[in-house]
């Protein structure tokens, strides 16, 4: 049986008098899987940047327990 592994990426954004915008990213296809607020799309196109390059080590932590086990 092979053991399939997804993680997802939160990222949230403050704002100060209307709670905030959230972005999830499902890995390891970088899918948007949830988009709420009012991000643009320079800051779309930057997240799943960040998001991609740091994917090697989301599943290392991932597989190690987490990030405070790694």
């Amino acid at each position: 049986m092979k053991m399939v592994m997804k993680l997802y990426m939160f990222i949230l954004k403050d704002l100060p008098k209307n709670g905030f915008d959230s972005v999830r990213f499902e890995l390891p296809s970088c899918k948007i899987v949830y988009k709420d607020g009012n991000y643009t799309d320079e800051e779309i196109e930057m997240f799943r940047t960040v998001v991609e390059r740091g994917m090697p080590s989301f599943f290392r932590w991932a597989n190690q327990g987490g990030i405070l086990s790694a």
